[in-house]
């Protein structure tokens, strides 16, 4: 399976190991957006002090904290798989 394809967990455990013997981490945050969109910011980051980042952003149609929680957790996975 690849890492696109896993749910969050599954890629979490697909990459933690290699991460860290790489001396990698990776945060996720969100930050504010336009009505009825769900932005996360996903850095990467260096124990030698270098990082990157990028940031996923996804509609969300219904404004439910239901329909907030299922971006976020898409918005995680999407925005991991493509910064690792």
């Amino acid at each position: 399976m690849s890492i696109s394809s896993a749910t969050l967990a599954g890629a979490w455990q697909a990459i933690r190991e290699a991460l860290a013997a790489n001396g990698l981490a990776v945060a996720q945050t969100c930050e504010p957006g336009e009505a009825g969109e769900l932005r996360l910011v996903t850095t990467l980051l260096h124990s030698s002090g270098q990082w990157l980042s990028g940031t996923t952003v996804l509609p969300v149609p219904a404004q439910t904290p239901q329909a907030y929680g299922s971006a976020l957790t898409y918005a995680r996975r999407y925005g991991l798989a493509a910064i690792v």
